[in-house]
């Protein structure tokens, strides 16, 4: 689409991965390192912010990234009580409330919120029945909470996910799987 854009992820078989799907222009790095300072109209930073240990320092770094005026976007996993094997799995250090999430980014000093909302609403409901019916009959031996082998719901469960895009037009969710907030930084 003609935007000057690049990747970072910590995991080395993530970045073959996207390199053997034909993606240029990304690199490993450490779990500290941060992009060039002051060289990024917006950053992504989706469910990356739970994978480090200090949220409050990586979204400073991430502030610092941004030129002045650019966007950040934060997606986080939400609720700690739905912690679960698919937070094991990932080597989550936390999940969120939409309090927690600010705090963090008020950390950083220099960012405003522009939009925040939780999202993966719809699927809600299930999330949360996988993950009691985990933690009931501990069932710790799976590999992953997404584990589905049917075609039908899987493509049921994007559609499903997929359709709160035009809710979100709308208003914003009071709950969800995730969370969803659109920072600016201070000029």
């Amino acid at each position: 689409m003609g935007y000057n854009a690049s990747g970072s992820d910590t995991s080395r078989e993530a970045i073959e991965f996207g390199r053997q799907r034909g993606i240029k222009n990304i690199e490993a790095v450490q779990s500290d390192e941060m992009p060039q300072e002051g060289g990024f109209d917006v950053i992504l930073a989706l469910d990356v912010i739970e994978h480090i240990k200090d949220d409050t320092g990586a979204i400073k770094g991430l502030e610092k990234a941004l030129k002045p005026g650019g966007a950040l976007i934060i997606t986080v996993p939400a609720y700690q009580w739905m912690w679960g094997v698919q937070d094991e799995v990932a080597h989550h250090f936390r999940r969120y409330t939409m309090s927690g999430l600010a705090d963090a980014v008020k950390g950083s000093g220099g960012l405003r919120i522009v939009r925040k909302t939780y999202f993966n609403t719809l699927l809600f409901p299930p999330v949360v029945i996988v993950r009691a019916l985990s933690k009931w009959f501990n069932l710790k031996e799976r590999e992953s909470d997404f584990d589905i082998s049917s075609r039908f719901l899987n493509s049921l469960f994007y559609f499903i996910f997929n359709l709160e895009i035009y809710f979100l037009e709308l208003f914003s969710f009071p709950f969800g799987v995730s969370i969803l907030f659109v920072l600016k930084k201070n000029v």
